[in-house]
């Protein structure tokens, strides 16, 4: 992203595949600092389940600056000891709440997936533009910026595009342009802009 001479920023526009926890969070970021967020979601709505998320230290803070901290409280799992049993009901080990990582520091809140998956959807609805119940099917890089084909909606160009890489249509996508595309591998996504990076 580049800022000129007279203050504005350019490259705005930036999609972000996924809207679990990730995606909102960077959406909510990127809308605060003036950028033009838009989030596609395969599923046709928030995604239900999924394993307990700690909140700790930093992200205890960033929580708060977000403004979501209180309502994270409100939905924490409060997990206790877990214990094993076997076929007859016979406890076989236990382990404390956050699954051997050591005892929590005051402040931690530990909340399920799909609930901050919620929380952080509430608090970025009226900002960001989400599309659910599509995803990514290509992309290409032309000098207006990254062509994104959508699997139903119409075609789109971004300055950016985030998202997950691993074995995933997101993955596969940004094959054809990787070759043109500088990467970020240690944060597992992909850079995709119109202009030559050093």
């Amino acid at each position: 992203m580049t800022r000129p001479a007279n203050g504005k920023l350019q490259n705005r526009n930036i999609l972000i595949s996924g809207a679990s926890a990730a995606g909102p969070s960077l959406a909510y970021w990127l809308h605060h600092y003036g950028f033009n967020p838009t989030v596609v979601e395969r599923a046709p709505t928030l995604r239900a389940g999924g394993y307990a998320i700690d909140l700790r230290g930093a992200a205890v803070h960033v929580a708060e600056r977000m403004g979501i901290l209180a309502e994270a409280r409100k939905a924490s799992a409060d997990l206790r000891d877990v214990w094993f049993v076997d076929s007859k009901n016979e406890t076989v080990a236990t382990m404390d709440a956050n699954f051997g990582a050591g005892p929590g520091k005051a402040g931690d809140v530990e909340l399920l997936r799909d609930d901050l998956a919620q929380i952080l959807y509430a608090a970025t609805k009226d900002t960001v533009n989400y599309i659910f119940g599509d995803s990514i099917a290509s992309l290409s890089q032309s000098d207006r910026g990254v062509e994104v084909t959508f699997e139903r909606g119409e075609p789109r160009t971004f300055d950016l595009v985030v998202g997950p890489m691993g074995l995933t249509p997101m993955s596969e996508a940004s094959a054809s342009v990787r070759n043109r595309s500088s990467a970020i591998t240690s944060a597992n996504m992909w850079r995709f802009s119109p202009y030559p990076t050093t």
